[in-house]
């Protein structure tokens, strides 16, 4: 009895890393109909990095700290929130998949309630990535630098 339960445990092992084996072996090939290098064939996927580097001033132009920003990804519905610092910066920095033209709505809360709240949208467009590899794999970075201004409620 003891050795058929080896027996049957030996061979369920062995089962099991020839199944490992095989799926781990085998590759994956993404066609992709945009290929320019006429083969057809890639793998995996091209990506692309979208940053923000946001300063928040007040009327009198002096830094705001603590202003919340909502970020607000209207293909994917990505949604973050990031706070200026003491220098009245936030940086947002997102890497994707989804390449090109792409619409960001940020919405600026001020940091008490004598400030209205600001709404804006940011368009990246494909001709703005910058240091993308050869083979459009990878896009490079497309970087928006915005400064905006909020005014006290009259």
């Amino acid at each position: 009895m003891r050795i058929s339960l080896l027996k049957s445990e030996k061979n369920f092992w062995l089962l099991l890393l020839t199944v490992i084996a095989f799926f781990t072996g085998c590759e994956s090939k993404v066609e992709r109909k945009d290929d320019d290098s006429g083969d057809g064939e890639k793998y995996g996927v091209r990506q692309a990095t979208y940053s923000l580097d946001l300063a928040i001033l007040d009327e009198s132009k002096k830094p705001m700290d603590g202003v919340l920003v909502e970020v607000i990804d209207t293909l994917e519905n990505i949604h973050d929130s990031i706070y200026t610092d003491s220098s009245g910066i936030a940086v947002f920095t997102y890497y994707d998949r989804q390449i090109g033209n792409r619409e960001i709505a940020l919405k600026i809360k001020g940091p008490d309630s004598k400030y209205p709240d600001k709404d804006t949208t940011i368009i990246y467009r494909e001709d703005e990535f910058k240091g993308g590899s050869d083979d459009g794999w990878d896009w490079g970075e497309a970087v928006k630098t915005i400064t905006m201004t909020l005014e006290r409620k009259k």
